[in-house]
């Protein structure tokens, strides 16, 4: 490391020691300041846009892992007062099955970059979340949505007029939207506990707030759920 930090100052008054050792005219020196100034520049505003990009595309996956667990918690709700409801407002399954984890942000492949520059075990737990706990719960829900939506065609309306066969009645219904909505609210439980032990060491917000840094680049504004 010292030698490193050697090498770059070093480097940095080479052209000083140029202009020492040479007799070139003010124009010449001017060009060769100018060239050093904007070189010095250049590699600021590189790492600035680039501490801007990471920063933002963490905490970005952060909120995205969040939506997670508000999610969870919506599906877990509305599960129970559609269990609880009466038949007419079975309607409101449909929603239910339809809820996925989203996967937006994690999808852009400019998160990989970013996420292999954390230490190697926060990077292994949020590409274990993705690539395993969300890919999975994903697929299942999608199975379960489409076996839902088989068998409780024959209680959408005009099913009878449409098909000219016989639909299932109100009690049968009700037993499929109960049952199903159960089972997707169920397949969410397990989310907010591998966040939570993601969250212990990945807080992308948190060090944004932490680092005097990274608050003069993107502000100390934040929500209070990731603070």
């Amino acid at each position: 490391m010292k030698k490193v930090f050697s090498n770059l100052l070093l480097l940095m008054a080479y052209p000083f020691r140029l202009l020492k050792k040479s007799r070139f005219d003010n124009f010449m020196a001017g060009v060769i300041f100018g060239a050093f100034f904007s070189l010095i520049v250049n590699i600021a505003t590189v790492k600035v846009q680039e501490d801007i990009q990471k920063q933002r595309t963490l905490e970005a996956l952060e909120r995205e892992m969040i939506g997670h667990i508000i999610t969870t918690k919506g599906v877990v709700s509305n599960a129970t007062e559609i269990i609880k409801a009466s038949g007419n407002d079975k309607k409101d399954a449909d929603i239910i099955m339809s809820e996925r984890l989203a996967t937006r942000v994690w999808d852009d492949p400019t998160v990989s970059r970013y996420i292999f520059e954390l230490d190697y075990l926060t990077a292994g737990k949020v590409q274990l979340y993705y690539e395993v706990v969300v890919a999975s719960t994903n697929r299942l829900l999608e199975a379960d949505n489409n076996l839902y939506l088989k068998l409780y065609e024959p209680c959408e309306p005009f099913y009878t007029l449409i098909s000219e066969l016989e639909g299932k009645s109100n009690q049968e219904c009700n037993q499929i939207a109960n049952t199903f909505v159960e089972i997707q609210a169920k397949s969410y439980e397990h989310v907010p506990g591998y966040l939570k032990d993601i969250f212990d060491s990945f807080h992308p917000t948190r060090d944004r707030l932490q680092s005097w840094w990274l608050r003069a680049l993107l502000g100390d504004e934040a929500p209070n759920i990731l603070r």
